[in-house]
């Protein structure tokens, strides 16, 4: 399908389309038209992949019923909010009654979900957009922990998980609790040619490959991407730019 679609991407975006149509009618027809409360789910995710074509600037594709919106998004039978559920509160006790692994061989805590000017959501999948910016995948470290290791900005470090290292520049960024170090988000992706969908290269660092899949959240099942457990060294090196990745914005699941 893809060969077909300005961009082989949209093949996603119609899948997307297809499902909202059919999982969401109701929602959907409430955004695009009650004219199309009585077309097929396929008429009508067509007419959706249209109108998203037709606005890159974005356009509503559902629309709750405000009046109804709990009632239909709430699947307990009493209809209430569960705020505090035991399993996440066993959860929480347990943390506060555990103290903090330690570890002579990672004894750093990398943060890898954090965003940046650069890299907010899907932008980052194409690097011209940043204009010289796309080399700003940088490891944040302390002062502290800088001045220990021995780094400046600009220098060449090695960072190692138990499931692998990479190497990338460091940036020194007094807003980093010592003990801690973080990486931009986004980067790392393996990149494709616009036109002919073919394998351009990558830029940065994939953090995901550095994340242990069996570290991970108890009740969700999610990799501990904010606190995975890492080293850091200096990699002796000539120094690049000191141009850095900017300063964290918030963080990405």
């Amino acid at each position: 399908m893809g060969p077909q679609l300005p961009d082989p991407v949209l093949a996603s975006v119609w899948l997307q389309c297809m499902q909202n149509a059919v999982a969401r009618k109701d929602a959907v027809v409430r955004a695009i038209g009650f004219e199309w409360q009585d077309k097929d789910p396929v008429a009508i995710g067509l007419e959706l992949f249209r109108r998203v074509l037709a606005h890159p600037e974005g356009t509503e594709i559902a629309r709750a019923e405000v009046s109804r919106n709990l009632e239909e998004n709430i699947g307990w039978p009493d209809g209430k909010v569960r705020l505090a559920p035991e399993p996440l509160i066993a959860e929480l006790r347990r943390c506060i009654e555990t103290p903090p692994a330690r570890s002579q061989e990672y004894p750093f805590v990398l943060a890898s979900g954090l965003r940046t000017r650069w890299t907010a959501n899907t932008i980052h999948r194409d690097p011209s957009w940043r204009a010289g910016a796309a080399g700003r995948c940088t490891l944040h470290i302390s002062p502290e922990d800088a001045r220990r290791l021995g780094i400046d900005s600009g220098d060449l470090v090695r960072l190692r998980t138990a499931r692998g290292s990479a190497e990338l520049p460091a940036e020194i960024d007094g807003n980093v609790l010592a003990g801690h170090v973080w990486v931009p988000n986004g980067y790392g992706m393996v990149l494709g040619d616009p036109t002919t969908g073919e394998q351009c290269g990558t830029v940065g660092v994939n953090l995901n490959a550095l994340a242990d899949a069996q570290d991970r959240d108890p009740l969700t099942g999610i990799p501990h991407h904010k606190a995975t457990p890492c080293n850091v060294e200096p990699v002796r090196q000539t120094r690049t730019s000191k141009r850095g990745s900017g300063h964290a914005v918030h963080a990405s699941a």
